[in-house]
């Protein structure tokens, strides 16, 4: 499978809110990084780090604007819309680098505007 088709199956796993499923595409020793900040190591962590944002969200959408991958990297533009579960709607481009080892991200480093996300922190 290429890292296009992991990346379409991650982000179908982040739309339906699949915590787990999402979690599953990361290696155990994966890093996650969140504008610039290293806030997640090892895949325990990360299903910790992304809890709060999964249940404080009633939907994710991606629209992929540009993706390019290539040896193991993957690069990711994309406008992403999160409705809240009190019936807030914001939407914001993201730039996510994936690079992917086996079949599974070993580091992700994901680019937007930290003030949206404020409960996001090291796990």
């Amino acid at each position: 499978m290429t890292p296009d088709t992991h990346l379409q199956r991650l982000f179908a796993a982040i739309e339906t809110l699949d915590l787990d499923t999402a979690v599953s595409f990361f290696s155990p020793s994966a890093r996650l990084y969140f504008c610039n900040s290293l806030i997640a190591s090892g895949r325990p962590a990360i299903r910790r780090v992304l809890l709060p944002l999964f249940t404080c969200v009633d939907g994710i959408r991606h629209q992929t604007i540009a993706l390019w991958s290539q040896g193991g990297v993957s690069v990711v533009e994309a406008d992403v819309e999160y409705s809240s579960v009190h019936g807030g709607l914001a939407a914001m481009p993201v730039t996510s680098v994936l690079h992917w080892s086996r079949e599974r991200i070993e580091e992700c480093r994901v680019n937007t505007w930290r003030g949206m996300f404020p409960r996001i922190h090291a796990a």
